[in-house]
């Protein structure tokens, strides 16, 4: 995963990562303009993908992840199921991208995110509606935008906004793009064909169809869905 910025159009999930890094972005900068910007927590963060765009918006960033030999340096751990070491009601913003999909007890991981809130704090959140099984290490669940939003907002929260990101068209001619990937470019002799004519072909198809497909459709069958929502 990346944030979808360079030569995408030479990564085989290139348009589909600037596509939600874009949201991200603009989300990102709503909610700074809404509630102003302060200490914003990472809550999965892996290797920090999205740091950049909320430090560029003006919070002072905090990666937390998993307890991992692997992880970097700068990022705080916790481990599974339980409690962050974080005070609770002292963060202003909570960022989950492309994290729930991986959490098995999302009660505990959602009522996390509330404690630490302060009232009125923000959850900015996305997830898969459809996508290729992708264990990290872990992959448990799908979504439909309606039962997403009940599933967030059962814990406590106010969906200010669900943004639906990347069509069927769109996203069922990624998924075909993944499988070649995973086909061909693991034979060497092939890798800078299917690099520079098969990527590049695939996701200016991609981008076409992103184009063409309305909003009412796009609306229910989204490949992500970005929720930004305020703590009760």
């Amino acid at each position: 995963q990346t944030s979808g910025k360079g030569m995408w159009w030479l990564d085989h999930q290139g348009y589909v990562r600037r596509a939600l890094n874009a949201e991200i972005n603009a989300a990102t900068r709503l909610i700074a303009a809404d509630r102003g910007v302060g200490r914003l927590v990472d809550f999965g963060c892996g290797e920090g993908w999205y740091a950049s765009s909320y430090k560029n918006a003006g919070f002072r960033y905090e990666g937390w992840d998993l307890t991992s030999p692997d992880s970097p340096p700068n990022v705080h751990h916790f481990d599974d199921g339980q409690p962050l070491a974080i005070g609770s009601e002292s963060v202003d913003v909570v960022s989950s991208i492309q994290v729930l999909e991986h959490v098995w007890d999302i009660e505990w991981y959602l009522s996390e995110a509330k404690r630490i809130l302060k009232p009125d704090g923000r959850l900015l959140l996305s997830t898969h509606g459809a996508w290729l099984y992708h264990p990290h290490p872990n992959d448990f669940r799908r979504w439909t935008r309606p039962g997403l939003i009940r599933e967030v907002e059962r814990f406590g929260f106010e969906v200010v906004e669900c943004r639906s990101i990347f069509g069927p068209l769109a996203w069922s001619t990624q998924i075909r793009l993944l499988g070649l990937h995973t086909v061909l470019g693991g034979v060497p002799v092939l890798r800078a064909l299917v690099k520079y004519l098969i990527y590049p072909a695939y996701n200016l198809k991609i981008w076409l169809e992103d184009k063409v497909v309305s909003g009412a459709i796009r609306e229910n069958h989204a490949c992500f869905y970005l929720l930004t929502c305020r703590k009760k």
